[in-house]
């Protein structure tokens, strides 16, 4: 695959993310407004205590359904007992869940039931995403994706307005707009999928069962050990520090931003190595995946630099005035979040191979070092003490996984490719922060910041010559358009 067709993969799914993330941080935005911090703190804690639960309770099917949907629905039989099997394994964990929550909320567990319903609509809509993609419906999922997105503020703001005037003292109307955004969402992909009219108890396959359990039971340790990476942090304050609220609002600024662009391009890429991985092995995987690594750094590090350079004047523009101060923290999350999407492409010569295990080592190595420094720097720190605890983890993840990987492959990055990248990101980070300072007015300055941003990375990243491919493509197009 050259770097027109992985151009072209991205493209389609990268403009939906970048757009579903920015609905995200609105979204974000609204609550801190809406809801007081306490109910910000509450909400907070579910979403965290949910998306570990996801990873420990069913991630395993999620990774495992969309590696075998497109081969194991190619015949109706086949079909029947893959999506009965699938269906009825989600039921049971479902099952198993709300079971959990009677014991939990006897002992005085806090927000179980919340916690409980978020994870069902979580669990449901990712699976079915996910397997959109792999059977072809990709504008399916990202239909969905963006509509999940633009329903979640609607129906807080809808919640909000219905139980009164002034900042509500409770997360009910976020937890309840998520979970029916994502619930809805959920369903419309089981009805795309035609999952209701290939079910059946009897196609259960405890064959197939066990295929999917030995394919995702190893990858569950290595979502379960790079999640743990991304979001101990966030358990160390919940327990040990304070100004949680403030810590989740700006690192979800940065967090949302990266996570859009990691899945935009990885599910535009990840079939394509594959497939290459398969038909003509690793040479001709490495290939794709050193296209993959140089469009993400395209991408996402001129996203890091701006992000940095704007910190401070995004966090005034969108959140209430109290969580200003914890501006740095998107900063920091920004540079840790850039090298969580660079490992994903270090570890992919384990990830063909079926070898799970050196990149659980890795995570975990650099779970206990992130723990580590967060207990150590928050006394210091305070919350910012959790920003810097997460760039060490996560460029030490990344140094690991790049060393140990180097003897299988490790995708190729001229220095020469590295610099045309990283001089025009830099400037981007220079023009922005000036803009951003001088201009008056919230609003005005960040868009102007980052249309400046934007422009002289374009004009820097043009003269460098690393784009000619895309520049060439992108006048084929339009010339295409004008004769028409």
């Amino acid at each position: 695959m050259d770097n027109r067709s992985i151009t072209r993969d991205t493209m389609l799914f990268l403009p939906a993310k970048i757009l579903e993330g920015l609905v995200g941080i609105l979204t974000l935005s609204y609550i801190s407004h809406a809801i007081t911090t306490g109910g910000v703190d509450t909400f907070g804690s579910v979403n965290t205590i949910v998306s570990f639960s996801y990873l420990l309770l069913i991630s395993y099917l999620t990774n495992s359904a969309a590696r075998y949907v497109a081969e194991e629905t190619r015949e109706d039989e086949r079909r029947r007992s893959f999506f009965s099997t699938c269906s009825l394994i989600w039921v049971f964990t479902n099952i198993l869940v709300y079971i959990l929550v009677i014991p939990l909320k006897a002992f005085g567990v806090k927000h179980v039931a919340a916690v409980a319903c978020m994870f069902t609509a979580n669990s449901l809509y990712q699976l079915t995403l996910s397997m959109l993609v792999q059977v072809g419906k990709k504008k399916e999922s990202i239909a969905l994706s963006l509509i999940s997105a633009i329903l979640k503020p609607a129906l807080i703001f809808t919640a909000c307005h219905i139980m009164g005037s002034g900042q509500q003292d409770t997360a009910l109307p976020a937890i309840a707009s998520f979970v029916a955004a994502e619930l809805l969402c959920g369903i419309i992909g089981v009805f795309l999928l035609r999952i209701p009219r290939n079910f059946s108890f009897k196609a259960y396959s405890g064959s197939l069962a066990a295929k999917l359990f030995r394919y995702g039971i190893p990858l569950m340790g290595v979502s379960l050990s790079v999640g743990l990476l991304n979001v101990v942090d966030r358990f160390v304050i919940i327990f040990f520090g304070e100004d949680f609220a403030v810590y989740y609002t700006n690192n979800t600024i940065s967090s949302s931003v990266f996570t859009m662009l990691m899945i935009g391009i990885m599910r535009a890429v990840y079939p394509s190595i594959l497939k290459a991985y398969r038909e003509e092995g690793f040479e001709r995987a490495q290939s794709v995946v050193d296209g993959s690594v140089r469009m993400y750094l395209l991408v996402a590090m001129p996203a890091c630099a701006g992000l940095i350079g704007i910190s401070r004047s995004l966090s005034a523009l969108l959140f209430e005035e109290s969580y200003v101060w914890g501006h740095p923290i998107i900063a920091l999350s920004a540079v840790a979040m850039f090298f969580t999407g660079f490992t994903e492409y270090a570890i992919k010569a384990w990830e063909l191979r079926g070898d799970t295990k050196p990149i659980m080592q890795n995570a975990l190595i650099s779970v206990v070092v992130k723990v580590v420094c967060t207990v150590m720097l928050l006394p210091v720190l305070g919350v910012f003490g959790a920003g810097v605890s997460s760039i060490i983890s996560f460029s030490l993840y990344f140094v690991i996984s790049s060393l140990r990987a180097k003897k299988i492959f490790l995708f190729r990055l001229p220095l020469k490719r590295l610099l045309s990248i990283l001089i025009p990101s830099l400037l981007c980070m220079a023009v922005s922060y000036i803009v951003s300072t001088a201009v008056p007015g919230r609003l005005l300055g960040v868009a102007l910041s980052v249309f400046a941003g934007i422009a002289i990375y374009g004009l820097a990243l043009a003269l460098s010559g690393e784009v000619k491919q895309e520049i060439s493509m992108i006048k084929g197009k339009l010339s295409k358009f004008k004769d028409k």
